[in-house]
């Protein structure tokens, strides 16, 4: 080969390496270019991904008090499935406050393409009452768990001569009752929360509060206390002129004074049944009996002298007084001793205490047991009882240990968390780890950053870790 074509080769071979190298090159280039679209993604998502988690522990926050606040929501706007007892609650309010409903009528207007997640439900309602009926059955709607209101209402009075007729006037009410269904449009999937029950428990006093502002106070509706209803009351006297009679007014100060002593009796009835040894049964029976004695006098001669001549308060002595007395005395006549409190009471009282501590509040429960505890005893040897007294014994020791807690004084100077050691935590002054003791019957669980679980009486308690300011850290 001659020495030009194998120059020409060498020359060929280099430009060929070279356009192979300049193409590696450019390849190179375009792949660290991409390589660069992806770190300038990847630290958009980071930056993002910061954002979240520093909106996450008050999003969580938000998210835990909403959902232990929906137990109160729930009780204020009934679902569908508990409108289906709305007329059943509306036939209880007839039969506790005598009125009698005529009429209910479904005026509901179901949307299906509702903006938003609540329903107005109406029920138009026609009953008859007097008027002291009415405020009871209206009290009744007012101060019913569910939300409900009366937007609109007409009273037709019941006409005189239906009283003149010995009748008890009753008036035609109409009236429209009102509630909301809420009924969720987004079913979305509930999120997770890591360590739900500790984030909670460190919320309890927020929870409370908001659970506090959801419900409102009752009023109490406490009867007719003397007044007149004006629809077919005129304030003048039925009797002749001359006749030995009481005026209107006087017969329902009468009635009423009657009523209140018959209440006084039942009341001291409600004692007797609940004392708590032979001696206590034998004082509250003598003072029922003579209570009784006295009433029972004072019932008769207002039989006998026919003073009561005004419909609504005959009614009322006749329901209230004889034949609350009636009942009164057959409950005497075939009452036994009763010996500490019955599986009722218990029952009843176990409610409470548990409600009180669902409701966290605790002060509460514990009062709510010692109210019942000195008669527990009473019942302690009773096979149906025992188990019942068990289980109110330890829901107030619950109390009682979250109070306990509560109240000891520990000075948490910080926690040392290095991997691969075991988790430190200075608590008044001393250095202490995961299952040591702090003091008797209260060692440590577990410890994290910014709190740490205790053991206390067998009960997981937590304590906050509250940061320290500037100058403290100084």
């Amino acid at each position: 080969m001659s020495e030009r074509k194998r120059w020409s080769l060498i020359l060929g071979l280099g430009l060929l390496i070279a356009g192979a190298l300049g193409g590696l090159i450019y390849m190179e280039d375009e792949n660290i270019a991409a390589l660069r679209m992806e770190v300038t993604t990847v630290n958009a998502n980071i930056d993002k991904g910061r954002v979240t988690i520093a909106k996450t522990p008050a999003l969580e926050r938000e998210v835990i008090i909403q959902r232990e606040t929906d137990s109160v929501v729930a009780q204020i706007l009934p679902s569908d499935d508990d409108l289906n007892n709305f007329v059943r609650t509306l036939r209880d309010f007839q039969e506790a406050s005598g009125a009698r409903i005529v009429e209910v009528k479904n005026k509901n207007i179901r949307n299906a393409q509702k903006d938003g997640d609540f329903d107005r439900v109406v029920y138009s309602l026609k009953f008859d009452a007097n008027i002291f009926q009415m405020l009871d059955f209206t009290g009744q709607v007012e101060n019913f768990s569910r939300f409900m209101s009366v937007p609109t209402f007409k009273l037709t009075a019941a006409r005189r001569a239906d009283e003149n007729k010995g009748e008890e006037p009753r008036h035609t009410v109409q009236m429209d009752v009102e509630t909301f269904v809420y009924e969720a449009k987004d079913h979305a999937i509930e999120a997770s929360i890591d360590s739900y029950d500790r984030k909670r428990d460190l919320l309890l006093s927020e929870i409370s509060k908001r659970q506090a502002e959801l419900q409102i106070r009752a009023y109490e509706y406490r009867g007719q206390r003397g007044r007149r209803d004006p629809w077919v009351d005129p304030r003048v006297p039925r009797g002749k002129v001359g006749s030995d009679f009481l005026e209107i007014p006087e017969q329902i100060l009468l009635v009423e004074n009657l009523v209140e002593r018959t209440h006084g009796a039942v009341t001291l009835w409600e004692e007797y049944t609940a004392a708590e040894n032979l001696i206590a049964q034998m004082k509250s029976r003598a003072e029922l009996e003579k209570v009784m004695a006295e009433l029972e006098e004072d019932v008769r001669q207002v039989l006998e002298s026919n003073q009561l001549t005004f419909v609504s308060a005959e009614r009322r002595f006749e329901n209230e007084v004889v034949v609350a007395l009636q009942e009164l005395n057959a409950k005497l006549n075939n009452s036994v001793g009763v010996v500490g409190p019955t599986v009722a009471v218990l029952k009843e009282a176990i409610d409470t205490v548990e409600g009180f501590l669902q409701a966290h509040r605790y002060d509460d429960a514990l009062t709510a047991f010692q109210t019942i505890e000195p008669r527990l005893h009473l019942a302690e040897n009773d096979v149906a009882r025992k188990p019942m007294i068990a289980k109110l014994r330890w829901l107030a020791r619950m109390a009682d240990t979250v109070l306990v807690f509560d109240r000891i004084e520990m000075r948490i100077s910080g926690v040392g968390l290095i991997e691969g050691l075991h988790p430190i935590a200075v608590v008044n002054g001393e250095s202490l780890s995961e299952g040591e003791m702090v003091e008797d019957d209260l060692f440590i669980r577990s410890i994290r950053e910014d709190e740490i679980e205790f053991v206390y009486r067998g009960v997981i308690l937590a304590r906050r870790i509250e940061p320290k300011s500037p100058q403290e850290s100084k």
